[in-house]
């Protein structure tokens, strides 16, 4: 008996010896023993994390590489892999990553050459080899931006140094599809920069780039189609939005098929403020959701809240876009998260005319962190920083309503000085979020993963099969039907165990039309609910306990 026991100890010193994920969220997982700046970060469809970054050395700065496994081991030594030592100068410069078809990191930079800059790239395996040798020269310029397309080939366009835009198709074995690159200046003789490639279907790509209007900052968004050859498949690029936005910065974009979503903000002529819309491009051009978007809400005057930084997701064949964004005082002074959901078909907003202020976030200056808006299934999650520096994980229900009891789960909880934010996407209920940061020895980089569920750290395989948790699918909506329905629905709620619940009907803005306690039992329970005296309308069913809550969207006719 005490041979066996000796046995099992060995064996959890040995897991926890592998794990690298730390259940200590003011420790972190360590990326690597190096010095990092700027950083990009992107995983592999079998959940590893492939983060790039710029380590200094001495007047230069070099390109470093790791990949995380998902248990958080580093794959690639204890300083990451060099990339690349060529000069790039005393600063760091935009540079943007891909993963390709086999999970290679394709890495888009800029280096020092003569008296210019280049932009270059490199592949680098999940092995650490370097694929394309020393890089493949793309040509003088900055901000390179890649895409991996259907063909496997690697689509990516730069600033030029003469106002447009230069764009290239490198082969899987590094090879250059158009020699030389071709240039690309929109529709007029304006200044066009930060080109945003973005795959579609059959090798085609679409590119939505900044056109400036004056000088030196002033810009509107824009986006072109190009064939397999290189060429405009649209007689004019489309104007995506009238608002004013600005040159040096990339909004966050998506495309499904050959439809393009943007999350953007900006200022409306003639205003002093800034507006946040989702906006949707068919395959033709077409605006689909009119001029500008859908507004992230109606707030529109100089008195009213100001909408910032915004990011989108939607769930590959869903319904809905999501949308989380930074809303500030008039001021800006002072600024919190909104949530907004919207009908990717209809562009009908579900969470109200002003968006949903996420009230328990907290009472001190919070903001979205530099990263993006991941998804579990089709239920929101993304990073939060406080006045404090902590950064922290927030996630919200099908409803829009804080997810966990708990509503901030900590992620980096130092209260170091943190920057250079990334977080992946979902893989099997965990997404990994990546930083930089001071914990003493200078500028490093650091990892810390968040389940769907709230746990950080290390979990065995089986506790992290599905995009959310056991634990918190003890209470389920499974079907309500009909739906739409004039009178009276049914709901079959599943239950984990025996359990009361708070059953809520609530219109899309939160507000509360009818509410009861019911008691439920282990398996399913069908429970009937009159509507007959609630108008016609979208709402939503909520269940709520200790153990979390769920919600269904109704149609009553």
């Amino acid at each position: 008996m005490k041979k066996s026991y000796i046995i099992l100890l060995l064996c959890a010193a040995f897991m926890q010896a592998d794990a690298q994920w730390s259940h200590n969220t003011s420790v972190n997982t360590s990326v690597a023993n190096a010095n990092a700046s700027d950083i990009q970060t992107a995983n592999t469809n079998d959940g590893r994390t492939w983060i790039a970054f710029y380590s200094a050395r001495g007047s230069n700065y070099d390109m470093r590489a790791q990949l995380l496994d998902v248990n958080g081991n580093r794959l690639l030594g204890d300083s990451g892999l060099l990339v690349s030592n060529i000069k790039s100068g005393s600063a760091t410069f935009v540079f943007n990553v891909c993963v390709d078809q086999g999970n290679n990191l394709v890495i888009a930079f800029q280096v020092a050459k003569a008296s210019a800059y280049e932009c270059v790239m490199q592949k680098v395996s999940p092995a650490g080899q370097l694929l394309w040798g020393s890089g493949v020269d793309l040509g003088p310029g900055l901000s390179p931006y890649p895409a991996t397309l259907t063909t496997n080939e690697i689509a990516v366009a730069w600033n030029s140094n003469n106002g447009k835009i230069n764009y290239q198709k490198i082969t899987a074995s590094g090879g250059s599809a158009w020699t030389p690159y071709k240039v690309f200046g929109g529709n007029s003789t304006h200044t066009v920069s930060r080109a945003q490639i973005l795959a579609g279907t059959n090798g085609k790509f679409n590119m939505v780039y900044q056109d400036q209007f004056s000088f030196p900052f002033y810009t509107n968004l824009y986006e072109q189609r190009f064939d397999l050859s290189g060429n405009a498949l649209w007689a004019s690029a489309t104007k995506i939005t009238t608002l004013t936005t600005v040159s040096y910065r990339y909004y966050d974009v998506h495309i499904e098929n050959d439809t393009t979503y943007v999350g953007y903000y900006g200022n409306p002529s003639g205003s002093n403020r800034f507006d946040a819309y989702i906006q949707k491009i068919s395959e033709d051009g077409s605006l689909l959701f009119g001029t500008d978007g859908i507004a992230f809400s109606d707030y529109s005057g100089i008195n009213d809240p100001n909408e910032q930084t915004i990011y989108i997701a939607k769930e590959k064949g869903g319904n809905d876009v999501w949308a989380v964004c930074t809303v500030t005082n008039p001021s800006q002074t002072t600024s919190t998260v909104y949530a907004q959901k919207i009908n990717a078909i209809t562009g009908a907003r579900y969470l109200g005319n002003n968006a949903k202020k996420l009230y328990n976030l907290s009472t001190k200056l919070v903001s979205l962190a530099f990263s993006q808006l991941s998804l579990c299934g089709d239920e929101p999650i993304f990073i939060v920083t406080d006045t404090d520096n902590k950064l922290a994980a927030v996630k919200l229900n099908n409803a829009g309503d804080l997810a966990w009891t708990k509503y901030i789960r900590p992620v980096g909880s130092s209260a170091n000085i943190k920057f250079r934010y990334g977080f992946t996407d979902v893989y099997k209920g965990q997404a990994v979020a990546v930083w930089q940061e001071d914990k003493g020895s200078g500028d490093m980089p650091y990892a810390q993963n968040i389940h769907c569920n709230g746990n950080t750290g290390f979990a065995a395989p089986g506790l992290i099969a599905d995009n959310v948790q056991p634990t918190e699918r003890t209470l389920s909506i499974k079907t309500v039907y009909p739906n739409p329905a004039k009178d009276f629905i049914t709901a079959n709620i599943v239950s984990g165990i025996n359990t009361s619940v708070h059953v809520y009907i609530t219109d899309i803005s939160g507000n509360t039309m009818k509410q009861f306690q019911q008691t439920v039992y282990k398996g399913n329970n069908l429970i009937q609910l009159n509507i007959s005296d609630i108008k016609a309308g979208s709402y939503f069913i909520k269940l709520g306990n200790e153990n979390g809550n769920v919600s269904a969207l109704i149609n009553k006719q």
